[in-house]
């Protein structure tokens, strides 16, 4: 399914920086990882973390070099599991805020931010 969305840079950025990532490990190399890929793996790999962890953490993409808060529309071809832990993401995440709720864009940044964490041993899946 597509979801077109507004990104904010760090997020494409965290996109770009686990993309680059998974093209390392075996299982990926040599293919061309869409966007939507690497956010469905990040949801994956991340749909079981501690949620007020990810958002204390303070991750910004290493390749984030410049300061703006450029968002950028994109689309995301992503499956209805994904579309789903979205929304049910949409619903707990305002749980850890001052808010009352939270956008699409802002959830997908908060599970890229996750698998980043995790990939750097900064935080632990809940268990």
């Amino acid at each position: 399914m597509r979801l077109s969305v507004r990104l904010a840079k760090e997020t494409l950025d965290g996109i770009h920086e686990l993309k680059e990532i998974l093209k390392k490990e075996d299982l990926y190399t040599g293919l061309n990882l869409t966007n939507g890929f690497v956010v469905k793996k990040a949801y994956q790999e991340t749909k079981d973390s501690n949620w007020e962890d990810v958002l204390k953490a303070e991750r910004i993409p290493k390749n984030n070099v410049n300061e703006k808060k450029l968002e950028l529309k994109t689309n995301l071809n992503l499956s209805q599991e994904v579309i789903d832990g979205i929304d049910k993401l949409k619903g707990i995440l305002p749980n850890y805020l001052t808010v009352s709720y939270v956008t699409t864009s802002f959830v997908i940044r908060i599970i890229i931010r996750a698998a980043l964490l995790k990939r750097d041993s900064e935080i632990e899946e809940n268990k």
